[in-house]
C-alpha cells in the first residue's frame, strides 16, 4: 500500500502514528461534546416552544419580560450556536495539531481548554436557574387554606395523591 499523490493522506509510522491517532481521537471527542451541545440546544428550544404553547392555553403565566419560555429558546439558540462554533473549532484545531506533529513541533493549547470548560459550566448553571425559576414561583398572597404565608415557594406540578388501597 502506497501513498497516492495528491490523496492528503501519508503513511506514517511509529511515534508519529499514535500522535496522528490521539490527535483523531480527540478530533472526535470534540466533535462528541459539539453534538451533545446542539442536542442540549435543541431540547432547550423544544422546551420553550413547549411552556409557550402552555401559555397560549392559559397555564403557565410568562415570568419577566420574555413571552413564557423564551428564556428557553433563547438558551437554546444560543447553545445550538455554541455547538456549532466548537465543531468548526475542533475541526482547524485538528489540522493545526497535524501540521505540528508533521513538523517535529507541538504545542497545547491549555487556555481553549480552559475557556470551553468555562463555557460549559456557565451554561449549565444557566439552565439550572431556568429549571429553577420556571419551576419553582413565590406564593403570591396568603392562602388560608393550605397555611402558605407570603414569601413561602410552591412548585407548579399538580400534587401527588396517595393511594389508600393497595393491593
Amino acid at each position: 500500500m502506497g501513498d497516492r499523490p495528491g490523496s492528503g493522506t501519508s503513511l506514517v509510522s511509529g511515534s508519529h502514528a499514535t500522535e496522528h491517532l490521539a490527535n483523531e481521537r480527540t478530533f472526535l471527542a470534540w466533535v462528541r461534546t459539539s453534538l451533545g451541545l446542539i442536542g442540549l440546544g435543541f431540547v432547550l428550544a423544544r422546551m420553550g416552544l413547549f411552556l409557550r404553547q402552555l401559555s397560549s392555553l392559559g397555564v403557565m403565566p410568562a415570568v419577566g419580560r420574555l413571552p413564557a419560555g423564551g428564556e428557553f429558546m433563547v438558551s437554546g439558540v444560543l447553545f445550538l450556536f455554541l455547538g456549532t462554533l466548537l465543531a468548526g473549532w475542533s475541526g482547524l484545531t485538528y489540522h493545526r495539531v497535524r501540521k505540528a506533529i508533521d513538523a517535529g513541533g507541538f504545542k497545547a493549547l491549555r487556555m481553549s481548554v480552559t475557556v470551553v470548560t468555562i463555557v460549559v459550566v456557565i451554561g449549565g448553571l444557566f439552565i439550572a436557574g431556568l429549571v429553577v425559576k420556571r419551576t419553582v414561583q413565590p406564593v403570591e398572597a396568603e392562602n388560608s387554606t393550605n397555611g402558605a404565608r407570603l414569601g413561602q415557594f410552591r412548585t407548579l406540578a399538580p400534587p401527588v395523591e396517595a393511594h389508600g388501597n393497595a393491593r
